[in-house]
């Protein structure tokens, strides 16, 4: 049984335009080192300055030293189960601390969350 070419170069064609791979794919960097609070993360080009970004361990950080090959990120919560090849994903938005009645007199911690 032969297959015309034409219809396999269609079919491929046709899935290839169904997918975006823009949705769900985010740039993941890898921990190289970490000191002091700072981590130091490689492969992440497209982080913006002072963007939140979340590690593997489940500790947040936020990009301050923004590098050609590099970036080093302040570490915020759980930052002592940050190590070294762990991952990395920026979330794209700026951290933020809400404010209002719920928050008068409470201590927060970076995130927000109340302590």
């Amino acid at each position: 049984m032969t297959i015309p070419l034409e219809s396999v170069r269609q079919e491929l064609t046709a899935a290839t335009q169904e997918l975006c791979l823009a949705d769900g794919m985010k740039p993941r960097g890898v921990v190289r080192r970490v000191g002091d609070g700072v981590a130091v993360v490689d492969g992440m080009a497209d982080v913006r300055y002072e963007e939140l970004l979340a590690f593997d361990s489940g500790a947040f950080g936020i990009a301050f030293d923004l590098r050609t090959d590099s970036l080093g990120a302040v570490l915020l919560a759980g930052a002592s189960n940050v190590r070294e090849g762990d991952g990395v994903v920026g979330l794209e938005r700026l951290p933020e601390l809400p404010v209002g009645r719920e928050a008068l007199g409470r201590v927060l911690d970076p995130l927000g969350n109340p302590l």
